[in-house]
């Protein structure tokens, strides 16, 4: 069970990073550094990042928080 919470929270992380970089009005210094880097491909996907992926992947982070609020029982954490 501990693997699954910990998956869950990389893939949180990754999802904050791959939405980030595909709203560069949002992260300005994210999207100089992408384009620099040759991530400018990125620009025609803004859309499918924003409106799928990121509420995808803060629903995976949001699932994680609440088991790990479930199993540890802190309450203060949890409101």
């Amino acid at each position: 069970m501990q693997t699954i919470i910990r998956f869950t929270e990389k893939i949180g992380t990754l999802g904050v990073l791959v939405t980030a970089m595909g709203c560069a009005a949002c992260f300005p210094i994210l999207g100089v550094l992408g384009a620099s880097i040759g991530l400018g491909i990125l620009a025609s996907y803004e859309g499918l990042f924003i409106n799928k992926l990121l509420p995808i992947f803060a629903l995976i982070a949001l699932i994680a928080n609440c088991w790990g609020w479930y199993t540890h029982r802190i309450h203060h954490r949890g409101i």
